[in-house]
């Protein structure tokens, strides 16, 4: 894979491919100052889980004891792509993890990676139907250099020289912008989008052996020669594509409940993202889940309104309650325990209960902090005095913990359940567009909508109609309602 994959430190293994994550010194017994972001291969792992490193640019290995192996990370990537390629430095076929294997005494990892890709072509031609997926980015010339505009996305034949790749580039800005474009550009080749910025590696290199075909994908960029105000870069610019102009239906929309379930539902990892488990010692795919402790008087929520790459705008209706949005059910502080899954929130005040043992039932009734879940035991740590240092924080299973009330606070004695305030409108589209508000007074009750110095008066029904527009939402709890505000309904 080109993208790199990390795993905790704690996990390494002979062979593994390793990075320092803070400075700090071996434990070598001449003790050499390790930098953040240095590379290295761990040689071996002793029976005390002690590993022997040989970092780029140090003579002989380094010792790190076990309890510094969470100063480092370990490359999950390194055997990701099993596919090998043709080295430069001797015209062998190397997987990634071979080349570093073979060479790493001699040449920095880092640099062996570099040559691995793109440098290095596939020793193995792909099917002869196979077709690479190909994304042309543009960037302004220096000394402003950045990446600008909408790129264009074509596929091609795997079977391409880098000369053909060039020219059925060409064609596809032709088709884009309708215009003859300079035969001259030059275009620019990296591992992944967000590497084109600076890039400096030529599509077409002199001297570089070209086996006639492509990987997958493949990621370019090519310096735009013109000005801003030629019609082609206006073209580039505004290359945006704009939404259609849909009518949506009721049941195509979303609730915000729905929303909310969602966001709270377990999801489990993938197998680039694995974890390191303490007690099997071994990385594996955990699942992760997002839970609310509680929820505040003035709740404002924001709808995912573009895209991951922020170049399209999502006009999904989003059905929201003008009253009575009751968010009780999704609050752990209304469980009268903390479910299995849970986590706790640092800084929630919690009540041990329910311990048998002789020691443990000295803790029951007594309420603390907890500050944070122990990994290697499952159980939260809880501080029950203020001044108490770590050393003395009691480690409590999630079972044995509840909800305290917080005697100061008058949030723990009402219900989770809330009007609308105000929303936010957008209009247009990820590159352009404008804001409007609805807003509900506290001085008469009555709701207006805001667009520049035009006020005018609009009733609830409009403001629950704005479901593909409504971007922020502005929530009161209940008990924070106005006076002036009507009776609320019921339903």
């Amino acid at each position: 894979s080109r993208e790199r994959r990390w795993g905790a430190g704690q996990a390494v293994r002979d062979g593994d491919i390793v990075q320092v994550l803070v400075d700090f010194d071996s434990n070598s017994e001449i003790r050499r100052p390790l930098a953040r972001g240095l590379l290295g291969r761990v040689r071996e792992v002793d029976s005390d889980g002690d590993a022997h490193i040989d970092f780029d640019g140090f003579q002989g290995g380094e010792w790190v004891f076990q309890e510094n192996l969470g100063n480092l990370k370990v490359d999950l990537s390194i055997d990701a792509d099993q596919q090998q390629r043709i080295s430069s430095i001797d015209g062998q076929a190397y997987t990634l993890r071979e080349l570093i294997e073979q060479w790493y005494t001699t040449q920095h990892i880092d640099e062996l990676r570099d040559q691995w890709w793109p440098a290095m072509k596939p020793c193995q031609a792909p099917q002869t139907d196979a077709r690479s997926a190909v994304f042309v980015c543009f960037r302004s010339r220096p000394p402003h250099q950045m990446l600008f505009g909408v790129p264009v996305v074509f596929d091609t034949p795997r079977h391409s020289t880098a000369e053909q790749l060039t020219e059925a580039t060409l064609e596809k800005l032709q088709e884009r912008f309708g215009e003859d474009l300079s035969e001259d550009l030059i275009f620019y080749k990296g591992p992944d989008v967000h590497s084109l910025r600076d890039s400096e590696q030529p599509l077409i290199e002199e001297g570089i052996r070209d086996l006639g075909y492509l990987g997958d994908r493949e990621y370019l960029v090519t310096e735009w020669p013109f000005e801003g105000g030629d019609p082609i870069t206006r073209a580039l610019l505004d290359a945006t594509p704009r939404e259609p102009r849909v009518t949506h239906h009721d049941d195509e929309a979303v609730a915000l409940e729905d929303c909310f379930e969602w966001l709270t539902e377990q999801e489990q990892l993938s197998e680039f993202d694995a974890v390191y488990c303490s007690k099997c010692k071994d990385h594996r795919q955990m699942f992760k889940q997002v839970n609310l402790w509680t929820v505040p008087p003035v709740l404002v929520l924001q709808l995912k309104r573009f895209a991951e790459d922020m170049r399209q705008r999502l006009s999904t209706p989003v059905k929201f309650p003008v009253e009575n949005l009751d968010l009780t059910k999704f609050c752990m502080a209304e469980t009268p325990s903390f479910p299995s899954t849970g986590c706790v929130r640092a800084g929630a005040r919690v009540e041990i209960h329910g311990l048998q043992s002789a020691s443990g039932k000295e803790l029951n009734g007594q309420e603390g902090v907890a500050q944070y879940l122990d990994s290697a035991s499952g159980r939260f740590c809880v501080q029950l005095n203020p001044d108490d240092p770590p050393g003395k924080w009691k480690k409590v299973k999630p079972d044995n913990l509840k909800p305290a009330a917080d005697p100061d606070s008058e949030d723990s004695k009402v219900e989770a359940i809330y009007d609308l305030a105000g929303l936010c409108k957008h209009v247009g589209d990820a590159r352009f567009g404008h804001y409007i508000a609805y807003v509900r007074s506290t001085v008469d009750g009555k709701w207006r909508y805001f667009d520049d110095e035009i006020v005018t008066e609009v009733s609830a029904t409009t403001v629950a109609s704005e479901q593909i527009g409504a971007y922020v939402l502005f929530y009161l709890r209940k008990d924070r309602r106005p006076a002036c505000w009507e009776s609320p309904r019921t339903t």
